[in-house]
């Protein structure tokens, strides 16, 4: 199982062009999306299209782990 995590904060505008890419690839089982002290609509955006939404301490490296903590795959992709 693939798990693809994503770091997230005021990214709404750039996960409303990327999620539905890989959602037409059909390669991730999961996708993660860590938010962190998003002021727009990241995370209303990332469960639009289907994804698992976290909250994350702010910080790209705190994010991924976050999101990797909480993934479900034996393998994990990270954007």
């Amino acid at each position: 199982m693939l798990s693809i995590v994503i770091p997230a904060r005021n990214a709404g505008a750039h996960l409303i062009r990327t999620l539905p890419l890989l959602a037409a690839t059909g390669v991730a089982d999961e996708v993660v999306v860590a938010v962190a002290d998003s002021s727009d609509d990241s995370a209303a955006t990332a469960r639009r299209f289907g994804a698992a939404v976290i909250a994350a301490p702010r910080g790209r490296g705190l994010q991924l782990r976050a999101g990797a903590i909480a993934a479900r795959g034996e393998w994990l992709l990270f954007l």
